[in-house]
């Protein structure tokens, strides 16, 4: 222990003192100064610490997530992982705290936290108290408060990992008017070489899903094409007798790609710089494979258990800027410049992954918000589904037109003698004179 002087030569008061910065407590047995006494808890722990000053008794009592109580009566909670620390002091320095593990698999949660102080019922002059709030040894709340009892509630919302939906650097696509080139060289307006269904052809890229030749990333290093690709961005596979868009995490030595490679052996690596070009087929050519332009959310071809497949999914929904890019002014360069955030996700896209995030996240656990967003997603989903396919397909361009003149006309056979509107005003307001 450390032992400091208050200032009195008489040294009639003196505080001992355990530390006075961290580097004074035992890093190795994950030790923080809190108070100038050592505490444990900082990496991959939830901390709730109290402190105050004097001899007050001040109680602290912590509802979790689960709904059950951290407190004096009930100091360790096997549910939820807690335990209050309740340290003998030296001085009037006091504190407690409560740790709990940070859950790997929870990214949203609830602590309700009640602070009383217990001495001030008893006619003791109030003193204040500073209760605060660490997360892997960094703080995220303080309250500095004196009231004779508080309530107070903090939410645990884990930060969303940055989009890593991409390709490295090392990857190559192929130009049309530069050759093979590398991916850190691929630029808006550049046309790559696509593949769809035999069909090969150059596709402009309209957008980047995310671009950074700063932000580092973990790749799949798929061989023997040293395609390098993150786990989430999808590939297509060769899956009985067609092909399949699935999270380069499914895949496994002895898949076989749609162009008919075996997958050898696949290798973990890091690189710095990070690409996801789009194309308006959401699909390209990189190091000669056919991949996706997207991502799924979940080690699954299809979202949630909607039948829906991601690509499917994931392209309908990109059709108001592909169509804004690609056709809408095709001799105009209004989609040569975009913006991006600082880890480099197109704005556009970024803002859609949060929403889509924060949605799934609550339909995981509340039925009535998973089939409310599905209902809302199937009503933008199917008829933008069928104009972007009717654009791209003649024969459905002509299926469609043919079933909207059926319905309109059934619902006028239906209903030969329903009068138009203006009629029907027209004759009430005739009626109303006469």
């Amino acid at each position: 222990s450390r032992v400091a002087d208050s200032g009195y030569s008489d040294r009639l008061s003196v505080n001992i003192f355990e530390c006075i910065e961290n580097k004074d407590c035992d890093s190795t047995l994950d030790e923080t100064c809190v108070n100038n006494h050592c505490i444990t808890g900082a990496a991959n722990k939830i901390r709730f610490t109290l402190t105050w000053g004097g001899n007050d008794d001040i109680y602290i009592s912590i509802k979790t997530p689960l709904g059950t109580n951290v407190s004096w009566e009930h100091p360790v909670d096997e549910e939820s992982g807690g335990e209050l620390f309740n340290p003998y002091l030296y001085d009037k320095r006091r504190l407690k705290y409560v740790l709990f593990d940070v859950k790997e698999d929870v990214s949203v949660a609830n602590y309700t936290i009640t602070v009383e102080n217990l001495s001030r019922k008893q006619g003791k002059t109030a003193v204040s108290w500073n209760l605060t709030v660490h997360v892997d040894g960094k703080q995220e709340e303080s309250w500095l408060k004196s009231e004779l009892q508080t309530t107070l509630t903090w939410v645990y919302n884990k930060e969303t990992p940055p989009l890593t939906f991409c390709f490295s650097g090392a990857t190559s696509v192929i130009t049309e008017d530069r050759g093979v080139i590398s991916m850190r060289e691929l630029k808006l307006g550049d046309k790559i070489l696509t593949s769809s269904d035999s069909l090969t052809k150059f596709e402009p890229v309209y957008s980047f899903g995310h671009r950074s030749h700063s932000l580092g990333a973990e790749f799949l290093q798929i061989l023997p094409s040293k395609l390098e690709i993150t786990r989430d961005h999808m590939i297509f596979i060769a899956e009985k007798d067609q092909r399949s868009a699935v999270p380069a995490s499914l895949l496994q030595v002895g898949d076989r790609l749609s162009d008919g490679t075996v997958v050898e052996a696949i290798k973990t690596v890091k690189r710095q710089g990070v690409y996801a070009p789009f194309t308006p087929s959401g699909i390209l050519l990189v190091n000669n494979v056919s991949v996706s332009s997207y991502v799924a959310f979940q080690d699954s071809q299809y979202f949630m258990t909607t039948g829906i497949s991601y690509q499917r999914l994931a392209h309908t929904y990109t059709f108001p800027r592909r169509f804004w890019c690609t056709r809408a002014f095709t001799q105009v360069n209004v989609c040569l410049h975009e913006d991006y955030t600082e880890t480099g996700t197109s704005v556009w896209v970024d803002l859609s992954h949060k929403i889509a995030r924060k949605w799934m996240n609550a339909a995981e656990n509340n039925a009535i918000v998973f089939v409310l967003g599905t209902l809302s997603i199937m009503v933008f989903f199917i008829p933008v589904a069928c104009l972007d396919i009717s654009l791209h397909n003649a024969y459905y361009r002509c299926f469609f037109i043919s079933l909207l003149i059926f319905l309109f006309a059934f619902a006028k056979v239906s209903n030969p003698n329903r009068k138009p509107r203006k009629t029907i005003i027209l004759n009430w307001r005739c009626n109303q004179v006469t």
